[in-house]
């Protein structure tokens, strides 16, 4: 937003974001495509 708005802070107020949501079997991290287990795993810590 800060390149986009040239600096210019009412920019900020004419930004949309969407957030799609998904089941975790559809997520990934960078190149990594994480299993039912590591999901698993990553949430249990928490």
């Amino acid at each position: 937003m800060e390149i986009e708005g040239k600096g210019n802070p009412a920019f900020r107020e004419h930004v949309w974001i969407r957030i799609d949501e998904h089941p975790p079997e559809h997520w990934q991290l960078g190149s990594l495509r994480p299993t039912k287990e590591m999901i698993e795993l990553i949430t249990a810590s928490k």
